[in-house]
């Protein structure tokens, strides 16, 4: 993908600056930087342009987790995972060639509709299982699935995105103990500091799952209240959940994550 999208540049190395494009309007922001709508000059190529910020990254230690991005971006290769394109920096920053996705966040629509019906959210859950099952046969877990970490293509597909804090599992039985992610969706082991594997993102599923059919996550409160009610796997299901819904949902959300239904 890289390669194809190189000759695209406007310089003799094949190799992209920031020169290269033209900007539209900003299609997000976070922590370490901002996305937004571009166009290479050369060919008129619609894509998101996303840049780092090198200074914050070095400030909170994140190279490592921008490298594992950076692998991620060009290991993963599924219709529906936002294409990484390719990556280059200056002095300043870091920039990474995405897939342009038109209707932005799925938490838009989220917002907009207030939840969803069972058979919009189980059309949705069942693109983001395929999305991360793919995921896991590459050995990368996503870490953070959550409505904003989640895209909306021109068709109405949908493309798992963000893959900030990603992580490879270097061995079949290696283990991850790092704390990040989204508190509303971090899995109890995770939250108990104890050791971890794909399973988290299996988790997410359910509190994913949980959140279109509602319209929020089943563990809200405090960051305090939040963390107590995950640790004691503590939520309810409004009366208007159907069976189905209820069953897939507490097969995901389990404390054991040995128990918990895979992707």
């Amino acid at each position: 993908m890289a390669n194809s999208i190189r000759k695209m540049a406007l310089n003799e190395d094949g190799l992209f600056r920031i020169d290269d494009f033209e900007f539209g309007r900003p299609l997000g922001k976070g922590a370490f930087g901002i996305v937004y709508l571009a166009r290479l000059k050369k060919t008129k190529f619609i894509c998101a342009l996303k840049m780092l910020h090198k200074s914050k990254i070095n400030e909170y230690s994140m190279a490592e987790q921008v490298k594992i991005e950076t692998e991620s971006g060009y290991k993963l290769n599924h219709p529906l995972i936002l294409t990484m394109y390719d990556v280059f920096h200056d002095e300043k920053r870091f920039y990474f060639i995405l897939e342009y996705a038109p209707h932005g966040q799925l938490y838009r629509f989220l917002q907009k509709l207030r939840r969803f019906t069972d058979r919009l959210a189980a059309s949705y859950i069942y693109q983001i299982c395929h999305a991360l099952e793919y995921c896991h046969s590459k050995s990368i877990i996503h870490r953070d699935l959550k409505p904003e970490n989640i895209l909306v293509d021109c068709c109405g597909n949908l493309k798992l995105a963000d893959f900030g804090w990603s992580t490879k599992i270097r061995h079949a039985d290696t283990m991850n103990t790092t704390a990040c992610g989204t508190l509303d969706y971090l899995a109890p082991e995770i939250v108990g500091h104890k050791q971890y594997q794909y399973q988290v993102d299996n988790w997410c599923v359910g509190v994913l799952a949980y959140e279109l059919l509602s319209g929020h996550a089943p563990f809200e409160g405090t960051d305090d209240e939040t963390k107590v009610k995950i640790a004691n796997i503590n939520y309810s299901f409004p009366d208007y959940f159907s069976q189905p819904a209820r069953k897939f949902i507490d097969n995901l959300l389990q404390k054991d994550p040995k128990k918990t239904y895979a992707t």
